[in-house]
C-alpha cells in the first residue's frame, strides 16, 4: 500500500495483534473480514507471513476490549524486530541480542542483560554511544 493510503493492519496471530492493541493504550481486538486487496505490511518486510494490510475491513466479532500488556503479547511483538543484518534484536527470553555495531565495540549478550527485559532499543544505543564517547567502550574498527 502507498504510505499515504489509509490502511487496516491485520494478522492471524492473536498474540501479535494483542501486542499492538496493548501498545495503542488498552486498545480493542477484533476478528475482521478484509475488504479489498490484501498486501504484506511494509513495516514487516522480513518475510513475515502474519503482518498484512488492506484498505478496509468489516468487524465480525469483538474479541477483547481494553487489551493490557502481558509478557506473552509483548514477546510476540518484539520477536519480529531485526537488526540491519537480519539478526533478531531480542532473544527468546526477551533480552536484547547485540547488533553487529555493538559487537564491534565489545558488547555481548551478557553485557546487554544488564539493561533488563525488553529494554527499548534507543535506551541501549544511546547509552552505548555515550560510553564509546567517554572511552568506556572500544572505538569500532572501520
Amino acid at each position: 500500500m502507498h504510505p499515504e493510503t489509509p490502511a487496516v493492519f491485520i494478522t492471524p496471530d492473536a498474540d501479535f495483534a494483542e501486542f499492538f492493541a496493548a501498545a495503542a493504550g488498552h486498545g480493542d481486538l477484533y476478528r475482521v473480514v478484509p475488504i479489498g486487496e490484501i498486501t504484506v505490511d511494509e513495516d514487516f518486510d522480513e518475510g513475515l507471513s502474519y503482518a498484512y494490510a488492506c484498505a478496509s475491513a468489516e468487524v465480525v466479532e469483538v474479541l477483547a476490549r481494553g487489551v493490557e500488556r502481558t509478557e506473552k503479547n509483548q514477546m510476540a511483538g518484539h520477536q519480529v524486530m531485526r537488526w540491519t543484518d537480519g539478526a533478531k534484536v531480542y532473544g527468546p527470553d526477551g533480552y536484547m541480542l547485540p547488533s553487529p555495531q555493538m559487537r564491534a565495540v565489545g558488547v555481548d549478550e551478557e553485557y546487554l542483560r544488564g539493561y533488563g527485559w525488553l529494554v527499548p532499543v534507543p535506551v541501549v544505543t544511546e547509552d552505548l554511544m555515550m560510553k564509546v564517547m567517554r572511552g568506556e567502550l572500544s572505538q569500532p574498527q572501520i
